[in-house]
């Protein structure tokens, strides 16, 4: 039986806390000095800032509208992070971070 569902529609600024939430707490587990960061345009929610800074300690950086600034700024951490106002978002990995997990058996 298929049960009633309500449709759930995430913001890009929800996207992205869920995305750092998840990936914060999985590379500090094997590469505690990994510098993850988040890239917002000015049109993001203080809110997830707030949560993103204060609870999971990660770098906020701000750019202007568009994703060539949102990438150019997001390749600067091991992790960057970001998504378009439209949904669609990217996470980048730095080939520094990669090395490293191949060498600890993640990747």
């Amino acid at each position: 039986m298929i049960q009633d569902t309500i449709p759930c529609v995430q913001s890009p600024t929800h996207n992205t806390c869920i995305t750092n939430t998840h990936t914060h707490r999985n590379t500090h587990h094997t590469t505690p000095h990994t510098q993850v960061g988040v890239v917002q345009t000015a049109y993001a929610n203080g809110t997830s800032t707030t949560y993103l800074t204060n609870t999971l300690g990660v770098a906020v950086g701000c750019t202007p509208t568009g994703v060539k600034y949102l990438h150019h700024a997001a390749v600067e951490f091991d992790v960057g992070v970001y998504f378009e106002a439209n949904g669609h978002g990217t996470v980048l990995f730095s080939s520094r971070l990669l090395a490293k997990l191949h060498e600890v058996g993640v990747w």
